[in-house]
């Protein structure tokens, strides 16, 4: 009888441990892709969240300086309205001129931790008679 020898020069096909390892790398690789993917959808939440908030605090800014120079909205002090507040105050440096900061929450979406948008302008007396 003939004897069977094996050439170790050739080996057809991959081990079970390569294919393994291989599955391992790949899995990894898939699940560093998708956790990707979840960082950037509570990214574009959180911008989404302080954008509305931007433009919230401007419609509140607009309303508050087209009233007229001497209104109630424009008393000295700190004044709410729905979900947000705004302060007048006198401006130290420039006469008959008045200092409005509007303040809008909004919420991140990692730890729901409040922050603000704060929003500055300023009345003339001169320019609103």
């Amino acid at each position: 009888m003939k004897d069977v020898t094996f050439s170790s020069g050739s080996k057809a096909g991959m081990t079970l441990i390569e294919v393994l390892v291989a599955t391992m790398l790949l899995v990894m690789g898939l699940a560093t892709f998708l956790a990707s993917f979840s960082s950037m959808q509570r990214v574009s939440v959180m911008s989404d969240n302080q954008i509305q908030a931007l433009h919230r605090g401007r419609e509140i800014l607009e309303s508050v300086l087209a009233q007229p120079y001497d209104s109630v909205y424009l008393n000295n002090g700190t004044h709410t309205m729905t979900d947000v507040s705004y302060s007048v105050t006198a401006d130290p440096e420039f006469v008959a001129t008045k200092n409005i900061e509007v303040s809008v929450p909004w919420v991140t979406p990692i730890g729901n931790e409040t922050k603000y948008v704060v929003l500055t302008g300023s009345m003339a007396q001169c320019i609103h008679e």
